[in-house]
């Protein structure tokens, strides 16, 4: 899926290596959804997390089928487009505790690893196939975690930003034991590690087109095309956002982020990491529909709380701002 990065919210114009211990210690550790921890290197633990698994992929498909059962039944009673704003809220919310889809595939990779690991043909593979499943594992615990802190106690907030105003990138305190330099060479760090889910080693990054990025020779023509409204954006954000289609094609479109991200991605994209293509348009054509103007700012709220002395409330800050779909301005 594309992402597009607007200019405005004006709907009327329609013209690196990762750190793990070594193969035999029990640092091949993971937890599932269910709380349980295995530990990979562990015979009996493999065999207990394959047949946790299929009981949890059984569960959380039941869930989230009951879900969209349960979705339809209400968009039987009250049309999307003549609920209340409590109702879309209530309609649209995903608790970050409960299961997603993008939860139950990453337990089917796992499942599908967890094989690939018996079957494996030598160490070396069995540590590249179990390096992969804690990479899985450490994906689905980041779906149930916040991108900020929770709640933040005033009297330690000097401390919190002394540690926040030196934040080195790339500077571990453990040796990656996926990495092994060759004789002569005895720093790791001009080594490129393996590669992972989220990282592979670039052909030529000196070569690399950073203007039209992801192998393409021209940018798409998104002002084009006629788009239709498909659904808000319920994830977490500063800025709200929400998804396009066009036949088979789905887009992603997303406000106040038209300068940052488009370059962000190509970065990363060129270093070898997985980025979702991301461009700019100064505008979309959009077929009326209206659940756009009604579903805006459903995003999930990001609220930092303050509290001293651990019991005594200290109010809150919100990092997000409403922002009118019919300000011609755009968003900050």
């Amino acid at each position: 899926m594309s992402v597009v990065a607007l200019a405005a919210a004006t709907f009327f114009i329609f013209t690196p290596g990762v750190l793990l211990a070594s193969p035999g210690s029990t640092g091949f550790c993971l937890q599932l959804p269910n709380h349980q921890h295995y530990t990979l290197t562990a015979p009996e633990d493999l065999s207990r997390l394959a047949q946790d698994l299929d009981p949890l992929i059984r569960s959380e498909e039941q869930f989230l089928a009951q879900r969209k059962a349960d979705q339809k039944k209400r968009r039987a009673e009250t049309p999307l487009a003549e609920m209340s704003r409590a109702q879309l809220r209530s309609y649209h919310t995903e608790p970050i505790e409960l299961p997603t889809g993008n939860e139950l595939r990453g337990l089917r990779e796992l499942q599908t690893l967890g094989r690939q690991l018996e079957s494996a043909p030598g160490p070396e593979a069995r540590t590249n196939t179990m390096r992969l499943m804690l990479e899985t594992a450490r994906s689905l615990e980041n779906l149930h975690r916040p991108p900020i802190p929770a709640r933040m106690e005033v009297e330690l907030m000097p401390v919190a930003l002394c540690e926040y105003l030196r934040r080195p990138v790339g500077k571990g305190t453990t040796v990656a034991a996926n990495i092994h330099p060759p004789p002569g060479e005895p720093d790791s760090s001009r080594i490129d590690p393996p590669d992972s889910t989220f990282w592979k080693k670039p052909p030529a990054i000196a070569q690399a087109d950073l203007f039209h990025c992801f192998g393409r020779s021209e940018w798409p023509d998104y002002p084009e095309v006629l788009w239709e409204y498909s659904e808000p954006k319920t994830s977490f954000g500063t800025n709200p956002g929400f998804k396009l289609k066009h036949g088979d094609l789905e887009m992603k479109a997303k406000f106040g982020e038209q300068h940052s991200e488009p370059f962000n991605v190509r970065i990363f994209h060129a270093l070898g990491y997985n980025a979702e293509p991301t461009d700019y348009a100064s505008s979309l054509r959009i077929k009326y529909d209206r659940r756009l103007f009604r579903e805006f700012n459903l995003h999930k709220e990001l609220k930092l709380k303050f509290h001293f002395l651990v019991i005594l409330p200290g109010g809150h800050y919100s990092v997000q701002k409403y922002h009118d779909r019919f300000n011609s301005s755009p968003p900050c």
